[in-house]
């Protein structure tokens, strides 16, 4: 039982050695738009390759499924090739989708579909899938299902212009009744709430790590205050500026800087004991990195104009509580149990650190790769 705790990291980090990977399967954004003479446009910005690969959403890279050898050889064909093998696959999907008005199932007519050019084949592209459709004049509501197989969706409804929804859906999630004309403001802002926890708990496995990198530093409160205040401060700052478009940087460049913060706090909890002013001032710039990190999560999916300010808020406290959750679990896991121990630091915050660092290394070349 000594080394008890050396076997379950090395087990946990292996678990965390896949989790970053290039073909990520991430939520398809449906926008549906009412005109004023009831017309409807419902749009799909979805991985098409992997709709068509049938790649189902237990998955979370399409690399861990068995057709991936199916997926890479789409995401290698032109824009022109995808276009003309949807053409024949939509009948299939589009029976999958399951838009009602006044609880009876719509027709939609296919318009379209818009495929990205090929560009580098190890990242995932989106396409742009587009129905049309009348709703009836006395239409009161409209729900909306997504097939489960085919992941989370973000569901966006917009009718003469305005927002009425915008709803994170999981697991083959139905709507409630949208009532047309009315928007849904307290919704909207729990969803942003809820998809900034799911940012965090259990999707951001690097902000996790580097969270738990500042945990190990220090159990005792203070230090650990300190720390994640910063943190919290500097990703707020960079996600709001991020978001109203003042900053940007590409993904690329942010997703391996990211990595390399991990490492570097790792290599602090092992090689310093005590809070400095300069260990506050690096958490401080690592946070204004992670919230660039965060902010292109909110760039996927958008931010509904009307409710901007608040949307971000929301997505923010989202992340705030997902990170108190992981601080929570370590704490009641480890801190409350061996804080006071004399080997706290050698047994378990070492090698925890090691390992932190290993996997953020691993990422970093990961990531780096992609990037060249």
């Amino acid at each position: 039982m000594r080394y008890f705790h050396y076997w379950l990291l090395i087990l946990l980090s292996f678990g965390c050695f896949s989790a970053s990977q290039a073909h990520e399967m991430k939520p398809g954004v449906v926008q549906l738009t009412i005109q004023e003479d009831n017309t409807f446009i419902l749009t799909l910005k979805v991985n098409v390759e992997a709709l068509m690969a049938d790649i189902n959403a237990k998955h979370t890279d399409t690399d861990n499924s068995p057709r991936s050898a199916i997926y890479n050889k789409l995401r290698k064909s032109s824009a022109d090739t995808i276009q003309q093998k949807f053409n024949k696959f939509s009948t299939i999907y589009q029976k999958t989708l399951n838009l009602k008005a006044d609880n009876k199932k719509l027709s939609l007519n296919f318009d379209n579909i818009q495929v990205s050019p090929i560009d580098d084949v190890r990242l995932s592209r989106n396409s742009i899938i587009t129905y049309s459709g009348k709703l009836a004049q006395d239409t009161k509501h409209i729900t909306w299902q997504y097939p489960e197989k085919y992941g989370d969706n973000v569901f966006k409804l917009n009718q003469n212009g305005k927002s009425i929804a915008s709803l994170w859906l999981t697991n083959g999630e139905q709507t409630d009744m949208i009532i047309l004309q009315e928007q849904y403001t307290t919704n909207n802002l729990l969803n942003y709430l809820w998809l900034g926890f799911l940012h965090i708990l259990p999707r951001g496995l690097d902000h996790i790590l580097f969270i738990l990198g500042l945990f190990l530093f220090s159990t005792q409160l203070k230090p650990l205050l300190y720390q994640i205040s910063a943190f919290t401060l500097a990703h707020t700052i960079t996600l709001g500026l991020s978001i109203y478009g003042i900053i940007a940087l590409p993904s690329l460049w942010i997703e391996p800087l990211i990595a390399l913060s991990i490492v570097y706090i790792a290599l602090e909890n092992i090689l310093i004991r005590n809070i400095s002013n300069w260990r506050l001032l690096v958490v401080f710039c690592f946070g204004l990195l992670h919230g660039l990190g965060f902010a292109s999560v909110l760039g996927d999916i958008g931010l509904e104009k009307s409710q901007f300010l608040s949307s971000l808020l929301s997505f923010n406290i989202g992340v705030e509580l997902g990170q108190l959750v992981v601080i929570l679990l370590a704490y009641t896991l480890i801190g409350y149990w061996f804080k006071d121990k004399p080997w706290y630091h050698s047994r378990l915050v070492t090698p925890a650190s090691i390992i932190i660092a290993s996997i953020g290394l691993y990422w970093f070349y990961e990531r780096i790769i992609i990037a060249i």
